[in-house]
């Protein structure tokens, strides 16, 4: 947490977080040689628009942290705001400024909460033929589906009450979870990865 803090400092996200928002945060996928083999750029582009229009549709404030080697310039809008950082967001202390954080998949997914009790929610949908991905599993076995979220009621909330909605929708999805080095489907998904290399 020392190393994260002083980077804060060093490289500030410079955005202002206003609590009165319904704050998400989306974290976008980068189309690389690996993911291709489960969408096209066309595809996840596509995809990532629609999860944002909902979740602007549905009362959000949508923070988008494009990937960082995704080199397109993308523009604010009025309920739509872009995060200028290279950085890792889980180098933030965004703790009592955003509600959730979203993405397709990221490892940021999994953490955020473990560190600043902020519920992630994946929207893999759109990954097909990853059955034998060890990462993709991980962030479908332990982040809820960004539908969970989209199911909330956010009308009349204040910040505060839906954090505890979202959080709770988050813990009783992962209440039940195995640990990681426990989990079966994990563990055979990782034996089957060994055994083909």
């Amino acid at each position: 947490m020392k190393i994260s803090s002083q980077l804060e400092k060093l490289y500030p996200i410079n955005i202002e977080f206003n609590t009165n928002d319904k704050n998400i945060i989306f974290l976008a996928t980068f189309c690389s040689r690996k993911t291709s083999q489960f969408f096209t750029f066309e595809e996840l582009t596509s995809y990532q628009k629609t999860i944002i229009k909902k979740l602007i549709e549905k009362g959000y404030k949508v923070y988008f942290k494009p990937h960082p080697r995704d080199l397109k310039e993308y523009k604010d809008g009025e309920n739509f705001k872009v995060i200028k950082t290279k950085l890792p967001l889980e180098c933030y202390n965004l703790k009592d400024k955003c509600l959730a954080v979203v993405s397709l998949f990221s490892s940021a997914l999994c953490q955020m909460y473990h560190y600043q009790n902020i519920a992630g929610f994946c929207a893999t949908d759109l990954i097909k033929k990853a059955d034998n991905d060890i990462g993709i599993n991980i962030i479908k076995e332990y982040s809820p589906n960004v539908n969970v979220l989209l199911k909330i009621d956010t009308k009349s909330k204040t910040f505060e009450q839906l954090r505890e909605e979202i959080n709770k929708e988050y813990l009783n999805f992962i209440k039940d979870k195995p640990l990681l080095s426990e989990n079966e489907t994990i563990k055979k998904i990782y034996e089957k990865s060994r055994n083909t290399v």
